[in-house]
C-alpha cells in the first residue's frame, strides 16, 4: 500500500502518512502511527503522536479493532492448516473467504484514499461499517473454538449457534461457515454409507469405531454386524444437522455395505478424509443399485448452498428401506431363521430328548467298537473325537435331531479353566445326573410355560396386535398415511388387545396356573406384562 506521491503542505502529508498506516493496522500491521498495546492487547495511536483530533482518535482507534480481529483470525486460519480436526479446517477454510472479502474492501478504500486524499475518517467508518460488528464476532468464535480445542460436533454446535445470535450481517457469514463444516459431514457421510468406509484417525466422524472386548480391538471387525461401529445417544455428540434418526439410518447403512461389498480393513482409509482415491474404495460398493440415489443425494447436498436436516433425513431413510430389504431377501434365502432356530432349539435345551438319547448311547455297550459303555470307560484321547462322534450320530437319528439340516455344523465341546477340571464327584453310574436332568428339563418347562399353550398363544397375539398399532403410530410420525385414517384403523388392533388382554388376565388367575413351583415364575411373568399398569387396569 503506497502513500500518496507529494503532500500540498504538513496538513497534507500529516493526514496521508496517517492514512498510509491506518490502512496496514486495518490488515493487522504495525506502523509509525499505529503500533500494538502489549499490555492490553490492542492496536492504539502512539503516544508520541499529538496532533491527531480526540474526535478522530476515537473513530481510528475503533478502526483499528478491525486489524486486531483480522491478525487473530489469520492466525487461527494459519494455525489450523496443520491441525489434525478436519472441522476446524473446514472452518479455517471458511474464514479465509471472509478474510479474502475484508482485504479486497481494504483495497478498494486504499484506491479511493489515492483519488480523494482528503477523505474524512467518518466516511472510512461508514465504509468499513459491516465489518465492525462482524469480524470481532468471528474472532471471538475462533477464540471461543481455540481455546476449548472444540472437534467434530462440539464445534459445529458452536457454529450453529452463532447463526441464531439475531444479528443478520454475523447469521448470514455463520450460515456459510456452517456450509464449510457441513461439506465435511456430508464427504463422511458419503464414504460410510456409500464405500463402507469406516472413521480414520481423526475420530470426529459421529460413527465411532468400538473396539472388540475380548481382543482389545487388535483383530478387525469390520464383518460383524452386531459390534465394530456405533453411534451416540446423545443429540450434543451428533451434528445439527444429523438426527438420531438418521444417525440409526447411516449406522445401518454402513453396516449393510461392509457386509454387501466385504469391505475390510485393509481397503478402507476412514471416512475422516475429504478425499479418497478409487483404489480404496471396495469395487462391489459401485454394483449396489439401492445407494445410487444416495451418493448423488449426498453430493448434491454438497454443491447445493444449504439444505435442511429433513432432507438428509429422507435420503437415508429412503437408502436404508432399499438395503433392508435386500438384506432380508438375503437371509431368507440363505435360511438363517432356520439356523437360528436350529441354534436356540441345542444351545437353549429344547432337543432336550437329543441329548437324552446321546446319554442313552453313551450309557450301552456297542459290541466290538466300544466293549464297555463310553461314560464307563477311562478317558481315550486319541480315540475321543471319533468315539463321540459315533454316539452323536446315533442320538440324532433316535431323536428329534434326525434329519435337521443344520446338526452338521452342530459341535460339543468342553473347556475347562486351566486345562483341567477344577471340581469332581465320584460316582459308579450316571443315574443321578440322568435324574437331575430330566427334573431339570421338567422344572425347566414349568416355569417357562412351555406346556401351557393357551398362554403362550395368548401372549404371541398380543404380541402381534401390538406391533400393528406401533406400525400405524409410526405411520403417522413418518407422514404416510392420513391422521384420521390412521384412528380409524386403529380400532380393530386396539378391541383385539383388550379383548386378548382380558383373556390372559382370566388365565393367569385360574387355578391351572397356580401351583407352588411356578409360583415365582408367574409372578415375574405379571410383572413383565403390567409394567405400565395395563394389566392392572384391564
Amino acid at each position: 500500500m503506497a502513500e500518496s506521491s507529494s503532500c500540498a503542505g504538513p496538513a497534507d502529508c500529516e493526514s496521508s502518512s496517517l492514512y498510509a498506516d491506518l490502512l496496514l493496522a486495518l490488515v493487522g500491521h504495525e506502523g509509525d502511527i499505529f503500533e500494538r498495546d502489549p499490555k492490553h492487547g490492542v492496536t492504539r495511536i502512539s503516544g508520541t503522536v499529538h496532533w491527531v483530533p480526540e474526535s478522530d482518535r476515537l473513530h481510528l482507534e475503533r478502526l483499528c479493532r478491525l486489524g486486531d480481529a483480522c491478525s487473530e483470525l489469520q492466525g487461527f486460519v494459519d494455525s489450523s492448516w496443520q491441525h489434525s480436526s478436519l472441522y476446524r479446517a473446514a472452518l479455517a477454510q471458511g474464514i479465509s473467504e471472509l478474510l479474502d472479502v475484508y482485504e479486497s474492501s481494504v483495497l478498494e478504500l486504499e484506491e479511493q484514499l489515492s483519488r480523494q486524499p482528503g477523505t474524512p475518517v467518518l466516511a472510512l467508518c461508514h465504509r468499513l461499517e459491516e465489518f465492525q460488528a462482524l469480524l470481532p464476532a468471528v474472532a471471538r468464535l475462533v477464540r471461543h473454538v481455540s481455546t476449548r480445542d472444540l472437534r467434530g460436533a462440539s464445534l459445529l454446535h458452536a457454529v450453529h449457534a452463532a447463526t441464531r445470535c439475531g444479528d443478520p450481517d454475523l447469521e448470514s457469514c455463520a450460515l456459510r461457515l456452517l456450509w464449510h463444516c457441513q461439506g465435511v459431514v456430508l464427504r463422511q457421510l458419503h464414504a460410510w454409507c456409500v464405500h463402507g468406509q469406516g472413521p480414520g484417525e481423526s475420530d470426529e466422524f459421529f460413527v465411532r469405531r468400538v473396539e472388540d472386548p475380548v481382543n482389545g480391538g487388535d483383530q478387525p471387525c469390520a464383518a460383524d454386524w452386531a459390534a465394530g461401529f456405533e453411534v451416540p445417544s446423545a443429540e450434543a455428540d451428533l451434528p445439527p444437522s444429523v438426527s438420531t434418526l438418521a444417525a440409526s439410518s447411516a449406522l445401518f447403512i454402513g453396516r449393510a455395505v461392509r457386509v454387501l461389498a466385504g469391505a475390510g480393513d485393509s481397503v478402507e482409509t476412514g471416512a475422516g478424509s475429504a478425499s479418497h482415491s478409487s483404489a480404496s474404495m471396495p469395487p462391489s460398493s459401485h454394483a449396489l443399485p439401492e445407494l445410487q440415489p444416495l451418493s448423488r443425494g449426498l453430493l448434491g447436498l454438497c454443491a447445493a448452498p444449504s439444505f435442511r436436516a429433513a432432507q438428509l433425513d429422507r435420503l437415508l431413510e429412503s437408502a436404508r428401506a432399499g438395503l433392508a430389504t435386500r438384506v432380508w431377501h438375503l437371509l431368507r434365502s440363505a435360511e438363517l431363521g432356520a439356523r437360528f432356530a436350529s441354534m436356540r432349539d441345542y444351545f437353549l435345551l429344547e432337543r432336550g430328548d437329543f441329548y437324552q438319547q446321546f446319554l442313552v448311547e453313551a450309557s450301552k455297550e456297542h459290541g466290538k467298537r466300544m466293549a464297555a459303555p463310553l461314560l464307563a470307560l477311562p478317558p481315550r484321547p486319541a480315540t475321543a473325537s471319533a468315539d463321540v462322534g459315533l454316539l452323536f450320530q446315533q442320538a440324532a437319528v433316535h431323536s428329534s435331531a434326525d434329519g435337521d439340516p443344520a446338526f452338521g455344523a452342530f459341535t460339543l465341546s468342553w473347556h475347562p479353566p486351566g486345562g483341567g477340571c477344577p471340581r469332581t464327584t465320584p460316582g459308579l453310574h450316571f443315574g443321578a445326573a440322568e435324574a437331575a436332568h430330566r427334573a431339570f428339563v421338567r422344572d425347566l418347562v414349568s416355569r417357562a410355560f412351555l406346556d401351557a399353550r393357551p398362554l403362550a398363544s395368548l401372549v404371541q397375539a398380543l404380541m402381534e396386535a401390538a406391533a400393528r398399532i406401533c406400525a400405524l403410530i409410526q405411520d403417522i410420525e413418518g407422514e404416510r398415511r392420513d391422521a384420521e385414517a390412521t384412528l380409524g384403523a386403529l380400532r380393530s388392533p386396539e378391541r383385539e388387545l383388550r379383548l386378548k388382554m382380558t383373556l390372559l388376565l382370566q388365565l393367569l388367575q385360574s387355578g391351572t396356573l397356580q401351583t407352588q413351583s411356578r409360583a415365582p415364575a408367574l409372578r415375574h411373568l405379571v410383572l413383565r406384562l403390567t409394567y405400565n399398569g395395563f394389566l392392572a387396569a384391564a
